[in-house]
Order: C-alpha cells, then structure tokens, then sequence
C-alpha cells in the first residue's frame, strides 16, 4: 500500500534540518521565519485551502467510488494512532520551537490530508497535502498555502514555506 511507504518515509525523514533554506520552485514560496510560518499557519486564506483540498478528495471519492467511500472513516482513524506518535516525535527534537496550538493543528492536518491522497491514489490522482508532505520530508516547513481567488485553487495556489 503507497500509504505506508508514505509513513515510511515521514518516519525516516528529519523534519525542519532545512527550515530557512530556500525552496526554489514556481509553487512555493518561502518564508523567514517559525513566527511567520505559525503566522500563516492560522491564516484565513490557508486555512480555507487546507478545508478545500480535504472536501475536493472526500467529495470526488463519493461521486466516484461509494464502496472505497464508505471505508473513509476506518481508515482515517487508522492514521490517527501513527501521526500522533509522529508528530509528537517531530516537535520534541531540540532547537524545535515550541509549536503554537494551531500550528499542530496544521501540522496534522497536511499529514491526515496526505496519507489519505494515498490512501485513495487507486480511485483518484489528488496530490495537494502530499506535495507539502514532500517538502516536510525534505527537511523543511510547509506552513499554509496563498491564493488570490477561490477560483484560482488549486492551480494557482502556492506552498508556503519555512
């Protein structure tokens, strides 16, 4: 199953070594500090395009495929033990700020949104929590997103990155 090569490498990955290093690509775009990516962490505009991607997945899969929809919620709660330990993990390493409520929120939320990508990679080609997930086990933050319009996700959306 992808989603478990997806643990695999979260597991094995050294979050945040590369946090303040420049992520050159066309979909990202970098910012300077922890304050500012907890900043964006709770920002209305990422907030609104984390809530998006999850119901473009979720809504897509129950048009598509109602019997892998109806595994949802089973499946989900099977990620929760996992990131938990995960995250915990993550955050406990020294010279890792403290993170501010939200931003664990976030944090697990981009991870929850991408192990189900893969989870249903079978039934549906989404990609977008799975690309920040990328960048988390490139060793750097990915804090929200930015876009200019509703209409302009995810398209025209941006990663923002610490």
């Amino acid at each position: 199953m992808l989603t478990e090569s997806l643990l695999t490498r979260l597991e094995s990955a050294r979050w945040f070594t590369c946090v303040g290093e420049s992520v050159v690509s066309p979909r990202c775009r970098n910012v300077i500090s922890w304050e500012e990516a907890f900043c964006y962490c709770e920002d209305d505009i990422s907030k609104w395009c984390r809530m998006e991607a999850g119901l473009r997945l979720y809504n897509h899969l129950a048009t598509l495929n109602q019997e892998r929809f109806r595994q949802w919620n089973e499946i989900a709660r099977g990620f929760a033990e996992p990131l938990e330990r995960l995250v915990a993990k993550a955050l406990s390493v020294a010279g890792i700020p403290e993170f501010p409520a939200h931003a664990v929120t976030s944090l697990k939320s981009q991870l929850i949104g991408a192990l189900m990508e893969e989870a249903y990679d079978d039934v549906l080609s989404v990609s977008l929590c799975r690309e920040k997930a990328q960048l988390l086990i490139q060793g750097h933050f990915p804090c929200g997103w930015e876009v200019a319009s509703a209409e302009g996700f995810p398209d025209q959306a941006v990663i923002l990155v610490f």
